[in-house]
């Protein structure tokens, strides 16, 4: 089937897997897209498509680097690849394809991450670094990104949606553009 064709057939909330649409959080779902489409794809806030989720100081790598929302320039640091966790079903390692190692994390992961914990890299495979997109349900064609050690969501920083503002995780706030991520 053509993937424009089926991209439309699913967009009523159910997502497309590599056989055709499926409950977004079974086992071999992917984010709305074939796997083979979700290589070096940008991540762009639905509050403002021209920002999107990058990694602070462009090419810095340490363990615990920021995540910030930048304008988008399609660069190595704001494109990121999404690996099926085989040990979480229904979740992804987003890897940065200019460090395929490093994945979207919770800062200081102690017993119960708070609403507010900033999203930092680290190395993948934490259960802190696997996230699941669950789809807007308002039909925006865009996505939450659900943690899986806390279920709390990826956002930006008091919603304020401007260069460098630090992305964090909070309780899901439905309908709330800075909680939405598209490709």
């Amino acid at each position: 089937m053509d993937k424009i064709m089926t991209l439309l057939l699913c967009s009523a909330g159910a997502a497309l897997t590599t056989t055709g649409c499926g409950t977004p959080n079974e086992p071999g779902a992917d984010l709305g897209m074939e796997q083979s489409a979700l290589t070096g794809a940008p991540l762009h806030n639905l509050a403002n498509k021209n920002m999107c989720l990058g990694v602070s100081g462009g090419n810095n790598f340490k363990d615990g680097t920021q995540l910030i929302l930048w304008d988008c320039d399609f660069t190595a640091n704001q494109s990121w690849d999404f690996e099926p966790s085989q040990t979480y079903p229904g979740y992804y390692w987003p890897r940065n394809i200019a460090q395929t190692f490093k994945c979207p994390e919770l800062q200081g992961t102690s017993p119960s991450p708070a609403n507010g914990t900033r999203v930092v890299t680290a190395d993948c495979g934490r259960e802190d670094g696997a996230w699941a997109a669950d789809p807007d349900p308002g039909g925006s064609g865009c996505w939450y990104l659900r943690n899986h050690f806390s279920q709390r969501y990826m956002g930006v920083s008091a919603a304020k949606i401007q260069r460098g503002q630090p992305i964090i995780q909070w309780d899901q706030i439905p309908g709330h553009p800075d909680q939405l991520w598209c490709l």
